[in-house]
């Protein structure tokens, strides 16, 4: 209800849900605000295969939540298949790919390389973080963690 009134007096017009959690509160959302003149789109963060596991869950983000957007943004064409025969999802979906090329993520240097610009021990673990480095993705957690 706090989510609906946030909505509400904000009035948007595109109301955009990232991932698995967030389209459970657009579903619940939209079913708030049948007659909102905005349009719920879910923007799928991966293969939902990977995290709505068993045929209860699936049905239950087919028949609920995925049933409950206007559309829904997908970073492959693998996952819209998914979405049209796993979940049989019925509104618009279009394909827009992550905005970073793999060509951008290529090995440019060696471990050992690495190992030595950093001063660090021979044997010792390189660790690869791929992400933005916004304070929601808690890069001061896997620092911690590897320190």
């Amino acid at each position: 209800y706090r989510l609906k009134a946030v909505v509400d007096r904000f009035q948007p017009d595109v109301v955009q849900l990232n991932g698995g959690r967030a389209v459970k509160y657009g579903a619940v959302l939209r079913r708030l605000s049948p007659r909102a003149p905005w349009v719920a789109v879910y923007r799928n963060i991966g293969n939902p295969l990977d995290w709505v596991r068993g045929r209860g869950r699936r049905a239950v983000y087919r028949s609920l939540f995925f049933a409950s957007v206007d559309g829904i943004a997908s970073l492959s064409e693998a996952t819209r298949s998914v979405f049209v025969s796993e979940f049989r999802v019925r509104c618009p979906i279009r394909v827009i790919p992550s905005g970073i090329s793999p060509e951008h993520l290529a090995v440019r240097i060696s471990r050992d390389e690495m190992r030595r610009r950093t001063g660090s021990e021979r044997e010792a673990s390189v660790v690869v973080y791929a992400g933005s480095l916004a304070p929601e993705k808690r890069l001061d957690r896997l620092l911690r963690a590897f320190s």
